[in-house]
């Protein structure tokens, strides 16, 4: 029994992606969604009151000063709309300061959706528990002891929705990211959770060893990353505390609706 996995085996969720009835990704002359524009950045989206700064928030970058006593150190970025993310890009300086014994990892996590308790019992949700203290969201008809923010109540919702095709108990519209209660729960295609999932690493532990301090990913297909999904960098500097200051940094290239 995992932590995707109930006391009987089963999975509880799944992560999907368009695919065929085997099970393989979908691949097309096309990997993006139509109607996409190429976005290209080193920084994840920001927020200013109520607008989204896209591509002008925290940027995918790693330092190490001299001596430094902290070998891994990681940053995440945040996109506040639907991404669809195609390859990307990391620069190591100096070439010097790195090897085969310092490692990067990418990859993606989704943070707990936030809900309110709410005393009277009017919530719009309710809590079911997954055991060790983590929950699924799910919808209550008024009678509940939670509130969650439904994307149809905000300029910008806080949901971070997960799919989980024929499970889910949520129907949400990804690109208008408006969440609404399924009419046919525990068959639906979305889930809530009240804590983060992953990380999850796509690239995991490949080596700073190339001698030109670049490293290059640009596979043949997009990976979805959901509206407040976090798309992030790790890199551990073996023996940091006895060596000089480096860096680390790169950029994505991506695919969404709205470059502005």
């Amino acid at each position: 029994m995992g932590f995707n996995r109930d006391e009987d085996g089963n999975r509880i969720f799944k992560l999907s992606a368009p695919s065929e009835d085997d099970g393989k990704p979908n691949v097309t002359v096309t990997p993006f969604t139509e109607g996409l524009f190429h976005a290209e950045s080193s920084c994840g989206d920001d927020l200013d009151g109520m607008t989204i700064l896209r591509r002008q928030g925290t940027q995918l970058h790693l330092s190490w000063t001299d001596n430094d006593a902290q070998p891994t150190k990681e940053v995440w970025v945040t996109f506040h709309e639907m991404v669809e993310m195609h390859d990307g890009h990391l620069v190591h300086i100096p070439t010097t300061e790195w090897g085969f014994s310092d490692l990067f990892s990418v990859g993606m996590r989704m943070p707990a959706t936030p809900c309110q308790a709410n005393g009277s019992g009017t919530g719009n949700a309710d809590k079911v528990s997954l055991g060790d203290g983590a929950n699924l969201i799910v919808p209550a008809a008024g009678d509940g002891d939670w509130d969650v923010e439904l994307g149809s109540e905000s300029v910008l919702p806080t949901i971070v929705a997960i799919r989980d095709e024929g499970n889910g108990y949520w129907d949400y519209d990804q690109w208008n990211d408006e969440l609404t209660p399924s009419t046919t729960p525990g068959y639906a295609d979305w889930q809530l959770f009240d804590f983060q999932l992953g990380p999850y690493w796509m690239c995991r532990n490949d080596d700073c060893a190339d001698p030109r301090g670049i490293w290059e990913l640009d596979p043949y297909k997009v990976e979805p990353i959901r509206p407040r999904w976090q798309f992030g960098l790790k890199c551990k500097r073996t023996g940091s505390s006895s060596r000089n200051a480096a860096e680390i940094g790169g950029r994505y290239i991506a695919f969404r609706e709205d470059i502005t």
